[in-house]
């Protein structure tokens, strides 16, 4: 758990990488920490109970585990204008996904396109469904043709290639739902 964090992380560190396939990516590292700790106690219990089990999880792990967030590390530095060409992110998301919720990726979604100067070209692939009784990053499994096509022209288009992909796949929004 947590590879999209650190590509996402990754990715916003090092500018010279044209984009970033996400599935079912952690953006708030404290958000994530804060909806499993109420899987396993009342709401109001591990409302209280966060703040020291934040610092006991941050002690535990040996490092600063919040060193790098993506709030920080997606900005446009050293007061750039936006990048040409913008850098490509696909955000893909399954909607009933119980081990990363789907809230993440909606609000990492919504700082994209709120920051200034649009720096990224967002992609986003939200769906719903289990594939035996998981619920977490199989929307491979789901849509077996769809999902390579997507994926395959993102990444065509964040290298600025112009075939190679199945037609009409990875335009814009797409939802596995009705």
């Amino acid at each position: 758990m947590g590879g999209g964090l650190i590509a996402l992380n990754a990715f916003g560190l090092e500018e010279r990488v044209p984009g970033v396939w996400l599935d079912s990516a952690i953006f708030r590292l404290r958000d994530e920490f804060a909806f499993h700790l109420q899987r396993f106690l009342p709401r109001p219990i591990s409302a209280l109970v966060f703040v020291p089990a934040w610092g006991l999880a941050r002690l535990r792990a040996g490092v600063r585990i919040d060193a790098f967030e993506p709030e920080r590390t997606l900005l446009v530095k050293h007061g750039q204008e936006t990048p040409v060409p913008r850098r490509h992110v696909a955000v893909a998301h399954n909607d009933v996904d119980d081990l990363v919720p789907a809230s993440q990726s909606r609000n990492l979604l919504e700082f994209l396109r709120k920051l200034p100067g649009k720096p990224y070209e967002v992609q986003e692939l939200l769906f719903g469904g289990t594939c035996a009784g998981r619920k977490h990053c199989v929307q491979h499994l789901l849509q077996t043709t769809e999902y390579p096509e997507h994926i395959c022209a993102f990444w065509n288009k964040a290298f600025g290639i112009s075939h190679g992909c199945a037609a009409g796949a990875g335009a814009g929004k797409v939802t596995g739902r009705p």
